[in-house]
């Protein structure tokens, strides 16, 4: 594949963007690949890609699956990279299945999964773990928590959400 020339404008943006993940041990990147969320933590200090998945999709597509998603991370990183003048960083990097995390046992939780690696993640492991009645629990307390956020402008449905709750608790 063929790389487009960039703009100036672009390529400060991405020499920039690898100027912001340098300065971090470890870069986490949400990727959603066939209707399927995971993370890809970039560890700048071990020199490889990790990937925190749930467990799915590996079972059924195998680890071309990952490779196959991890295509154009790895071509933007690497062109990010090239732009600050660091080309070698993340060039050759492997990509590694971290082992042991949880698993969702349902189809539509790889997102909140995602959510909790990111919070967790250290590099090498949780720092706790987590199990699917955990995620359920999460679920509802994320929802709540984006509905009544401040930065949510939605106030009319804020205040319909808020008189319903309160019909429930009545009957």
């Amino acid at each position: 594949m063929a790389e487009h020339r960039l703009t100036e404008q672009d390529a400060t943006e991405m020499a920039e963007t690898a100027g912001r993940y340098l300065e971090n041990d470890l870069v986490f990147v949400l990727v959603s690949h066939r209707e399927h969320f995971f993370v890809a933590a970039l560890d700048f200090g071990k020199g490889e890609y990790q990937v925190l998945d749930s467990g799915n999709y590996a079972r059924r597509n195998g680890a071309r699956f990952y490779e196959e998603a991890m295509a154009r991370i790895r071509r933007g990183v690497g062109r990010c990279m090239k732009e600050a003048g660091r080309a070698h960083v993340a060039a050759g990097w492997k990509l590694r299945r971290a082992a042991g995390l949880p698993e969702q046992a349902n189809e539509s939780s790889c997102g909140l999964f995602a959510l909790k690696w990111m919070e967790l993640w250290d590099g090498e492991e949780l720092a706790r773990s987590f199990s699917m009645d955990d995620v359920h629990a999460f679920r509802t307390r994320l929802a709540e928590e984006l509905v009544f956020s401040e930065m949510n402008e939605m106030q009319d449905v804020k205040e319909e959400i808020e008189s319903k709750m309160t019909q429930m608790r009545s009957n």
